[in-house]
């Protein structure tokens, strides 16, 4: 971990609240059911047996990438397992990504990086009548992924190209979007885009989950520009990853740090 990062988690881990610190009553059900949920749910099954498959698979594939922002493609030869072990998430993130989805139960799902389609899947078991629409650049893993869901049997809809270009179409298809997960570009200024680009399609229900938010400073400072965007109403950093909320009923904005109680025992609720 570099030391924007390092420095960026104590900053987090010294403001982060648990449920018990919480006066929100929408915050303190959030805390119960995504982060200290620590039911087995029926999916969970089945993500952990795809993600130790992935991680150990030899499959060659080639990944073609066009890079931050550039016109060149660029393309080189690896494995199905050295891609998800470099761009793939932990577990935890995935039962956490499937625990938010069924807390809200979306109907129209977005993501934007659909990569080899676990956090997708996930995201399906968790509403599977929602409609989903995953985004990947590229087409070598977005074929993999739409093999992975057929194989699963899972209902989702892969388009591939990049986000600047295939976001507007995906948008007018849904028409309004209920959650996304924007994952897959790492720029500041390019998540700053996707988030306005989105921002028509939200309504007060809709919310937003944003990847990486310290992946760098460039991605800290977009971060706190959509925090401060006045119909943002609501938000909660998670260190990892950042929920935006439109939601009306929170009048004054805010803005929280989260972490699992196991972290923070001694915020127990037991002394105030």
């Amino acid at each position: 971990m570099d030391t924007h990062r390092l420095r960026a988690l104590l900053k987090h881990y010294l403001r982060a609240r648990t449920r018990f610190r919480l006066h929100s009553p929408f915050a303190y059900q959030l805390a119960c059911e995504v982060l200290d949920d620590d039911r087995h749910y029926y999916a969970f099954d089945e993500i952990s047996y795809l993600y130790r498959r992935l991680r150990k698979s030899d499959e060659p594939i080639e990944l073609i990438d066009r890079g931050a922002g550039s016109r060149r493609s660029v393309s080189r030869r690896t494995t199905v397992g050295e891609v998800f072990r470099t761009a793939g998430s932990s577990l935890f993130f995935y039962k956490f990504l499937f625990r938010l989805v069924r807390f809200f139960q979306p109907e129209n799902i977005l993501e934007l990086g659909t990569n080899l389609g676990l956090s997708a899947l996930s995201m399906h078991r968790a509403a599977p009548r929602a409609r989903l629409i995953t985004i990947e650049g590229c087409p070598n893993t977005a074929a993999f992924a739409k093999k992975l869901f057929a194989e699963r049997q899972a209902r989702v809809e892969v388009v591939q190209g990049l986000f600047r270009e295939a976001l507007p179409h995906a948008l007018d298809h849904l028409q309004r979007v209920d959650f996304a997960f924007i994952d897959g570009d790492h720029r500041g200024e390019a998540t700053l885009e996707y988030f306005h680009m989105l921002l028509p399609y939200t309504h007060p229900g809709s919310i937003l989950f944003f990847d990486d938010i310290y992946w760098s400073a460039d991605m800290a400072q977009a971060w706190a520009a959509i925090k401060a965007h006045p119909d943002v109403r609501f938000t909660a950093d998670f260190f990892f990853g950042g929920l935006v909320s439109f939601r009306k009923e929170q009048v004054v904005p805010l803005h929280l740090h989260l972490i699992p109680r196991r972290f923070k025992p001694w915020q127990m609720g037991f002394v105030e």
